[in-house]
């Protein structure tokens, strides 16, 4: 069994307080709120989000499965979009260079592993091929962490398949597994062993 790298909740918000500005924190947010994925992320448009609704659609050339979705978002996160871009709503990327082009998955990657740093959660946890230094804390781990909480708070798993864009429950079934640690955490919470 594949094993997910996943941090608590907790320390995603201590990660988006560090942030140190609004795009910083707005990438973190997304991620937590929609699932997605940085490649995703990457290629929003303000088009792309309803701002009535509390929506954001990913476009199916955008997606990993190649089949649109649309995440719903809070009303806060619509709010922060809206401080983020201001009075701009031309059809641009959401995030994007100085030279205004599209931000890079590698900058993305480097924005998450600065704040994971900042709160000492990230470890390297081995070295690449190539020896890059591979990191416990990633965009990715971000998407994890997301769907895992989801899940702890009860979410049924199909509004969590639909929202992170899974389509098989065979992959998404990862997400189901509990580990040795969170299985004893969940028996002692619970009062399992208590025999009296």
């Amino acid at each position: 069994m594949r094993d997910i790298k996943y941090i608590d909740v907790e320390k995603i918000s201590e990660m988006i307080h560090k942030a140190e500005n609004k795009r910083d924190q707005l990438i973190m947010k997304i991620f937590f709120a929609t699932f997605c994925r940085s490649n995703e992320l990457r290629q929003i448009r303000i088009s792309d989000i309803n701002f009535s609704r509390g929506n954001i659609k990913f476009r199916a050339e955008t997606t990993k499965t190649k089949k649109p979705r649309i995440a719903v978002i809070p009303k806060e996160l619509v709010e922060d979009i809206k401080s983020f871009i201001g009075k701009n709503k031309e059809d641009r990327y959401l995030f994007e260079t100085r030279q205004s082009e599209l931000i890079s998955n590698k900058r993305i990657q480097q924005i998450i592993r600065k704040y994971a740093d900042d709160i000492g959660i990230n470890t390297i946890y081995n070295v690449s091929k190539d020896n890059r230094k591979l990191s416990s804390v990633t965009p990715h781990t971000l998407r994890h962490s997301a769907i895992i909480h989801a899940l702890d708070k009860g979410i049924p798993q199909t509004a969590v398949m639909q929202q992170s864009g899974h389509t098989s429950l065979s992959s998404f079934q990862i997400y189901t597994q509990f580990s040795v640690e969170d299985r004893r955490k969940l028996f002692n919470d619970r009062g399992f062993y208590n025999l009296e």
